[in-house]
Formats: C-alpha cells, sequence, structure tokens
C-alpha cells in the first residue's frame, strides 16, 4: 500500500476528521462544485531510504472551506489526527509523521478558503 493511501485511511478512521467532511477526502484536485468542507491529498514528493522498503515522502493535505474559520477548524482536526502518528492502519505501517508546514490561503479561481498542509511521513511501502 502507499503511504498516501495509509494516510487517507488514518484521517477518515478519526472521529473529528470524519465528522467534518464524511467521506470527502479525494486525491489530487478538489471536485468542482462539492459540498463542504472537504479535503484533498498528494504526494508532492518522495525519498527512498536506500535498499529497505522504507519511503518518507511529503505529503499534503488540503482543507477547504466557504469560511476561513471552517477551514482552520477542519485544519486542526486533521493535523491532530496525523502529526506524530505511529502505528499500523489497514497492515500499513507507519515509523512517524511529521507535520512540517501549514499555509492559509484564498484559491483565486473559487474564493474558497484553503489550508495546505505538509507533512513527512515515513512508512514501510511494499
Amino acid at each position: 500500500m502507499l503511504i498516501e493511501y495509509a494516510v487517507r485511511h488514518i484521517l477518515l478512521d478519526d472521529a473529528t476528521v470524519s465528522g467534518l467532511i464524511g467521506t470527502r477526502l479525494t486525491p489530487g484536485q478538489r471536485p468542482q462544485g462539492g459540498t463542504m468542507p472537504c479535503a484533498t491529498y498528494a504526494r508532492m514528493s518522495h525519498s527512498r531510504m536506500c535498499e529497505i522498503p522504507y519511503g518518507s515522502p511529503l505529503i499534503q493535505v488540503t482543507a477547504w472551506d466557504d469560511t476561513y474559520g471552517g477551514a482552520r477548524e477542519l485544519a486542526t482536526a486533521i493535523i491532530d489526527a496525523l502529526d506524530r502518528y505511529r502505528g499500523i492502519t489497514h497492515g500499513q505501517r507507519i515509523t512517524r509523521a511529521k507535520l512540517e508546514n501549514d499555509l492559509d490561503l484564498i484559491d483565486p479561481e473559487t474564493g474558497l478558503h484553503t489550508v495546505p498542509i505538509d507533512f513527512r511521513v515515513t512508512g514501510k511501502e511494499e
């Protein structure tokens, strides 16, 4: 399983995150005209640790909402669920997830508030 799929499972298994977005967590771009709030995720970069099957990709999870408060509330829930996570989810071992950065932005095309959040996630990829 790819690490970004494990991240998706961690977030959707979290009661606070799923309470805010249900299953509206999609890879890549946000679906046009979708219900708010929602979130997207993408692998931004990847580094593999030599000959062992562990990787440490940078995964970006972006919170989206009509309001700044809604986007920031979802971003806080995402950070609380994933930052410092260690464990096994759906058979995928995550040895460490670490918050690296988050920003408050407004999407110029839609006017939606967004909070892109970068995590360095280390785990075994098979």
